[in-house]
């Protein structure tokens, strides 16, 4: 364990001065989601916190609480009134129906969440909403009220996707910045504004509509209307080989963090080097290389974080 000097008489450990500093700031990033996510050495990685646990029935809501508790570090509190309190600090959004993304951090990410059915081989359902690199405030998909919150320039969007067992428990978190894996944000947005003026331009009775199209009379005799509808899917990142084989075999819980390495070094140090000084028996940071999603004769310089229990 690292030893630091604060200018006391003799060192302090390495765990106790970035417990205090955390404690200081109301920032927060992934990485301190991760290091608490580790520290906090639930024996149960079910999202059936404390001050939820019978408030919140269904597994998406209960996914989305505890990745809040992981970003805010509230898993001990079991005060309903204070942790939202605290949430407030931490996060200016928390989502809203139908519209993404389901958190932003404040002077931070935007987060959408996602819940999988398998640890490898299942797509993953981003549904209405096309991939993201990042989140623009003049993107259709967003209330007005969320894109007044974005800064010009747009925030980095980050996923995070749950997988739960048959037995209703978390075993796998996986964390990816859209960067790594996605073009960028705007081509799968003007992709989707073709489909759309295409469809336009058929001669039917178009019904209003903020999906792809609608037909309000199909029929002659207006008994029927037709939606269609963009449902958005992405591969798992976690079918590429590259990070498959650095995966170990894991029964109980198992977290995965992927991001650029250029968006790791915007990280606080204080943030980096606890993480770097955590338990290594159960952690591995490597450095990767991944296709460039933009140009696909570039490769990417990826930081991928593991944690396995």
């Amino acid at each position: 364990m690292l030893n630091v000097w604060c200018g006391y008489n003799e060192p302090i450990f390495c765990d106790i001065f970035f417990r205090k500093k955390r404690m200081m700031t109301k920032e927060t990033n992934v990485i301190k989601s991760f290091i608490n996510i580790v520290q906090s050495d639930l024996t149960s990685y079910e999202s059936s916190i404390n001050p939820y646990k019978n408030r919140i029935q269904i597994q998406g809501e209960r996914f989305e609480v505890f990745i809040k508790n992981s970003f805010a570090n509230t898993f001990q509190i079991s005060d309903v009134s204070k942790v939202e309190q605290i949430y407030s600090e931490f996060f200016i959004h928390q989502g809203s129906a139908n519209h993404p993304p389901d958190l932003i951090i404040r002077n931070g990410d935007s987060i959408e969440m996602k819940k999988n059915e398998s640890k490898l081989s299942s797509n993953i359902a981003l549904n209405s909403s096309w991939p993201r690199t990042k989140l623009y405030s003049y993107d259709e998909k967003l209330t007005k009220k969320v894109s007044n919150l974005i800064p010009k320039g747009g925030i980095d969007n980050l996923y995070a996707v749950g997988t739960y067992n048959k037995k209703n428990i978390l075993n796998q978190l996986l964390y990816f910045y859209g960067d790594c894996f996605y073009k960028n944000t705007n081509f799968y947005r003007d992709k989707y504004s073709q489909i759309q003026k295409k469809l336009s331009e058929f001669d039917l009775n178009k019904k209003s509509s903020k999906e792809l199209g609608g037909i309000s009379n199909f029929d002659e005799i207006d008994r029927s209307s037709l939606r269609i509808r963009g449902m958005f899917q992405a591969k798992n990142p976690m079918i590429i080989d590259t990070i498959k084989n650095l995966l170990p075999s894991s029964q109980n819980f198992q977290m995965i963090l992927i991001m650029r390495e250029s968006k790791y070094q915007t990280i606080n140090n204080l943030d980096k080097t606890e993480l770097e000084n955590l338990n290594s028996q159960y952690i591995i940071i490597k450095n990767i290389d991944l296709i460039d999603p933009d140009n696909s004769k570039k490769h990417l310089d990826v930081k991928i974080i593991i944690y396995t229990r």
